[in-house]
């Protein structure tokens, strides 16, 4: 049970919190400069956190529902199983992956038996999509946060990078569920 919350608690810091605090961060720079806080310290970091970590599940929200049709792509998962098959071919006494395989089933078999890499690989992927949604609203208001627009470009090539990241880890996620399952199916066929 302490793995699980640990890795809650982890996953909660960098996917809700940070990205909730930046925009948190954003609205007070952009509209809100003239409020101000009439009790203590820890009541407001501990308001701030709250906010923060609600705002950063409504980010979590709109970036999972404006990304859906990114997440298993077939373009993506048709070229990590050919990749995968390829390195198949390379070795002795690999199996190909069947063509009748479905990613859903292979997906569902690596997390029951197997689960290699991908809960940390999904958990900066989600980070990676709420950071671009906070990205995008930088560009929007950031305008009237920062005079420099060096800041405003820098903003807009961290969001490309971003883009070109979440591609990455979303192909190495799918190498990596493909490897699961052929490393499943062939300890079942030799025991």
């Amino acid at each position: 049970m302490s793995t699980l919350s640990t890795k809650a608690s982890l996953y909660d810091l960098l996917s809700m919190i940070i990205p909730g605090y930046l925009v948190l961060f954003l609205l007070h720079q952009s509209f809100f400069q003239q409020m101000a806080w009439h009790y203590d310290d820890v009541t407001f970091g501990v308001v701030t956190f709250a906010i923060s970590y609600i705002v950063g599940i409504l980010i979590h929200l709109v970036a999972k529902a404006v990304f859906s049709s990114l997440r298993n792509r077939e373009c993506l998962v048709s070229k990590a199983k050919d990749y995968v098959n390829k390195k198949l071919l390379q070795t002795k006494d690999a199996r190909m992956i069947e063509e009748n395989v479905s990613y859903y089933e292979a997906y569902y078999i690596a997390s029951r038996y197997a689960w290699s890499s991908v809960p940390i690989l999904e958990a900066q992927y989600s980070f990676l999509r709420s950071a671009l949604i906070v990205e995008l609203l930088y560009l929007v208001f950031g305008c009237k946060v920062f005079s420099c627009p060096c800041i405003l470009s820098f903003i807009a090539v961290l969001g490309v990078i971003t883009i070109l990241l979440m591609l990455y880890l979303l192909y190495i996620t799918h190498i990596r569920i493909w490897e699961d399952y052929v490393y499943i199916t062939q300890a079942a066929h030799s025991s």
